[in-house]
């Protein structure tokens, strides 16, 4: 079934072509929270907020403007800039979505230089500005376009690329400041 049968059933009432839906986009609305939020508990709760409004105002999706997982990913945006405006989540520790395993008991060193990247990288993250973090999150983390991140942030195309440029080159800038190369891709 498609996922504009699913939305359809679902306009009419099927509770179980939401909970499909819910199912379907749960991962990513999470993953996304979590990357914008750094805490896996205020996530879970952007999560709930966030499927209860979308699948309670269906009506208000437009496909032909977007996705279905884009238009999920505006209001999980929006969620998680009112979220951080509230608690003032300016310095917490974003190592948790960089997809930390726990140490290999055989590659202690390699663990060790992965945990301490992540921790660099993650204090990096921290002076960059909500905008440059959300735009290189959108990125990164959910792989969306240039168009899809411009669409979720409320912008032009121009301007989403020069707000991950600028988060690129922020980050590189801060990496940069303790002496540090921005290695591994970043």
């Amino acid at each position: 079934m498609t996922e504009q049968a699913l939305i359809e059933q679902a306009l009419a009432g099927d509770e179980a072509a939401m909970r499909a839906l819910y199912e379907t986009h749960r991962p990513r609305v999470m993953r996304l929270a979590t990357a914008l939020l750094g805490d896996a508990d205020e996530a879970e709760d952007v999560l709930q907020d966030v499927m209860v409004y979308a699948l309670t105002r269906l009506h208000d999706y437009r496909p032909e403007r977007a996705a279905f997982g884009t238009w999920l990913h505006t209001i999980t945006v929006s969620r998680c800039r009112d979220r951080a405006r509230r608690r003032h989540a300016a310095g917490r520790r974003m190592a948790q979505w960089l997809g930390l395993r726990a140490p290999h008991a055989r590659e202690p060193e390699r663990s060790l230089d992965r945990l301490d990247a992540a921790d660099r990288v993650g204090r990096a993250l921290r002076k960059l500005t909500p905008l440059q973090r959300e735009a290189l999150v959108l990125r990164e983390v959910e792989e969306l376009s240039f168009r899809e991140i411009g669409y979720v942030l409320g912008v032009p195309l121009r301007t989403a690329q020069t707000r991950v440029n600028a988060g690129y080159a922020a980050l590189r800038r801060e990496l940069g400041q303790d002496g540090e190369s921005a290695e591994g891709g970043v």
